[in-house]
């Protein structure tokens, strides 16, 4: 199997109140056209395809278990976060540029 090299860690920009009003009205109407949904499974599909993601996945999920001290001691607001923020991060860019096309389509 191929390793890819790791993904660059993004900084989200801080958004202004007109931005985020376009955001969460960006939001609203893709979940109200059902986009939102086929969007994510779309994601979804092409993120479980590739086993170097998933594994990345699962050894943060150990990771973050093991910092805290084992199963009975990490609560689930903290793997979320750990596996939001890595997950996020470790998106390959030709899938990150493949949703934001599809995004841009939708939109126009």
């Amino acid at each position: 199997m191929i390793e890819e090299p790791k993904a660059k860690r993004h900084k989200r920009a801080k958004l202004s109140s007109s931005e985020k009003e376009k955001r969460n009205q960006l939001l609203e109407n893709l979940q109200e056209t059902g986009e939102f949904e086929r969007l994510q499974s779309t994601l979804y599909a092409q993120l479980m395809i590739r086993e170097s993601w998933l594994d990345g996945m699962k050894n943060m999920s150990r990771e973050t278990v093991k910092k805290s001290g084992g199963p009975s001691e990490v609560t689930v607001d903290e793997l979320s976060k750990a596996l939001v923020s890595e997950g996020s991060a470790t998106i390959p860019s030709h899938i990150e540029a493949d949703l934001k096309r599809k995004i841009r389509k939708i939109c126009s």
